[in-house]
């Protein structure tokens, strides 16, 4: 830490050590709150999270052989988000806070001026569209095993892919590593179904959902 020119010399090391032990106590506490948290598997959520609890589900196949996979892992969900009100309640508060400001005659910018009232004539005259996003999924069959999966394209790297148990068993590559004594579990990618996706993006059939 470096010592301000018009501190004493003790300060910093006083400062330092201070943070040091606030850090200590949250880490502390942390380590407390995980050793003794039970796993809850109905927790209590709020309306409208339905989908946390089928994301769950769906994560719990790749924590398992591909043998204790079950059906309610790789079951097919599609999930509707908006951000419809909360863009809503943004866009009046943002409009009340410059209503304020263009009202109030001590309310000054960095620069001493008063906060034009063009602010929030454009702020009325361009509302935030409706942000309805819906995933949508599609089938693709891998070019080597033919196994069929469903997937998703958020963007060109981001790729969301969803197993079934039929697919698991007829990959070729798990196959190979549970024949070696491995476990599909541990296996970070298929490679051929990786080129089977990117050939169907570039055929045009899987789409690329806008961000």
């Amino acid at each position: 830490m470096k010592k301000p020119p018009a501190s004493p010399t003790s300060r910093p090391t006083k400062i330092a050590a201070k943070f040091a032990d606030f850090i200590s106590l949250g880490f502390g506490q942390d380590v407390e709150i995980w050793t003794t948290r039970p796993r809850s598997t109905t927790r209590c959520c709020a309306p409208r999270t339905a989908a946390v609890y089928q994301l769950r589900r769906w994560y719990e196949q790749f924590y398992v052989d591909f043998a204790d996979i079950t059906p309610d892992m790789v079951a097919g969900t599609s999930t509707r988000s908006t951000t419809t009100r909360a863009v809503q309640s943004w866009q009046a508060e943002v409009t009340a806070n410059l209503a304020a400001r263009a009202s109030a005659t001590t309310s000054l910018n960095l620069d001493g001026a008063m906060t034009p009232s063009w602010v929030q004539r454009w702020a009325r005259e361009h509302p935030h569209p409706a942000d309805e996003r819906v995933w949508r999924y599609a089938e693709v069959r891998c070019g080597r095993c033919g196994g069929c999966v469903e997937v998703a394209k958020f963007s060109l790297q981001h790729t969301s892919v969803q197993w079934t148990a039929a697919a698991v068993l007829t990959c070729a590559e798990f196959s190979a590593s549970v024949a070696a004594g491995g476990s599909s579990a541990l296996i970070a990618t298929c490679a051929s179904l990786r080129a089977s996706i990117d050939a169907a993006v570039a055929d045009g059939r899987l789409e690329v959902l806008p961000p």
